[in-house]
């Protein structure tokens, strides 16, 4: 975005990860020196990715203080791989969405997907997706059936929308001649020895999300195990409102797909962030 300051002459705008870039422009504002540039990409992330925590330790409620901390501690450390700039809409999101304040949820859903749609485009959906698994989690299905829906399939249509629309501004105003340079990965080729061990990644994809995952299933067993023992219910009738538990691990399905995919496309699959992003 500075290339005629950096390098006295201009250059077209970044394909890849615009957003990525923009978030990095302050140090050659400053001019500042080689060192200062490393320190902000490290403490830059550091920030994103530790107001994260904070956001979702305060929408799960945990009453134990010792608890809060080791909570948010593995949730820091479990979201680490998430790149920067990947950060934003998603510490948007948890900050900004209410579901009593639909004015506010609009406005930050808005701003989250423009930055998704300068980021990547697998990442177009995240922040509608995203709105749409805190709706589930702390909004009862007072209405039963589609009327319940209506909201979350608005979020997500809409914030699409918008991050499509905010890369086709991005690409008319960067001075790429082939628009086509911008979705080479849709046509680039699948690798499906990448889900397996493999030169690029010993551990293989698939293997390297299960060992990644097992303490939440884990936890998750201990947890149902323990209020099984104490309510004598069986665990599929402790869920109150089933549809909405569908719907959350129908999101989750969907991602595990979609990051199976891009870790499959050449760039992808030399370690399992593709999966973790998500």
């Amino acid at each position: 975005f500075l290339s005629r300051a950096v390098f006295g002459k201009s250059f077209p705008w970044p394909i890849l990860h615009p957003s990525l870039h923009f978030a990095l422009i302050p140090p050659y504002l400053l001019d500042a020196p080689l060192w200062f540039h490393r320190f902000w990409q490290v403490a830059l992330r550091f920030l994103l990715v530790g107001l994260i925590a904070p956001a979702l330790i305060q929408r799960l409620k945990i009453k134990s203080r010792g608890l809060r901390w080791l909570t948010g501690l593995w949730i820091f450390l479990t979201l680490f791989t998430l790149p920067l700039h990947l950060a934003v809409p998603v510490f948007i999101m948890l900050w900004g969405f209410s579901t009593r304040n639909e004015r506010r949820t609009w406005f930050w859903l808005v701003l989250a997907s423009i930055w998704a749609g300068l980021s990547r485009l697998n990442w177009y959906p995240m922040p509608g997706m995203l709105a749409a698994a805190l709706y589930f989690l702390e909004m009862p299905a007072q209405k039963k059936g589609w009327p319940y829906l209506i909201k979350p399939a608005l979020w997500f249509l809409v914030s699409t929308a918008i991050a499509f629309l905010s890369m086709q501004i991005y690409i008319a105003l960067s001075g790429i001649p082939n628009p086509n340079d911008f979705f080479t990965s849709l046509s680039s080729t699948m690798l499906w020895e990448r889900l397996w061990p493999n030169a690029s990644y010993s551990l293989g994809v698939l293997p390297g999300i299960v060992i990644f995952s097992a303490p939440f299933w884990l936890v998750m067993f201990f947890v149902l195990r323990d209020k099984i023992r104490r309510s004598g219910q069986v665990w599929w009738t402790m869920w109150g409102d089933k549809s909405r538990l569908a719907l959350l691990l129908a999101e989750l399905l969907i991602l595990f797909a979609g990051g199976l995919v891009v870790s499959m496309k050449i760039g992808g699959g030399a370690d399992i962030h593709n999966m973790v992003n998500p």
